[in-house]
């Protein structure tokens, strides 16, 4: 009785088997490799052309930039950028919400009024597909990135 039971487990198994790698979908046989999303920002004032953060004689400190999520009325989650010093400038980044199609950010510079971030993410036409990050709009206005990053301007 025991080799019975064993050889209708294993029997189906290898169906199984068998059946999953035959499917069209050719979906099967990728592995969900994580890589996070990460948007690096870089302020210059608009007057001047010079970083406002990390130039030689900066404007404003790194805590002076936070964003909140849009659904975060009550301002209680605080996101602060994380800082890459070896680039050349340094950028702040943030992590969108890789779980959204779309991820507004209210962002808070220094005393300048709030600004609206929409990040828009898109998903790679591949056999094993990716997110990545699409298009970026400060208050409506499309963003372009130029070397890796994108210039906001106040």
């Amino acid at each position: 009785m025991k080799l019975t039971s064993r050889g209708i487990a294993i029997f189906t198994i290898l169906v199984l088997l068998v059946s999953c790698s035959k499917n069209d979908d050719d979906q099967f046989g990728c592995l969900t490799i994580y890589r996070p999303l990460t948007l690096n920002i870089n302020v210059i004032d608009s007057e001047t052309d010079e970083d406002l953060f990390f130039s030689e004689d900066p404007k404003l400190g790194v805590g002076d930039i936070y964003f909140f999520r849009s659904f975060d009325m009550s301002r209680k989650d605080t996101i602060r950028p994380s800082i890459e010093w070896a680039g050349n400038p340094p950028v702040f980044k943030i992590s969108p919400d890789p779980t959204r199609q779309i991820d507004t950010l209210n962002l808070k510079i220094g005393g300048f009024a709030e600004d609206k971030l929409i990040i828009m993410m898109d998903k790679t036409q591949e056999r094993c597909p990716e997110i990545s990050i699409d298009q970026v709009y400060l208050n409506g206005e499309r963003l372009s990135e130029e070397k890796g990053m994108i210039r906001i301007l106040k």
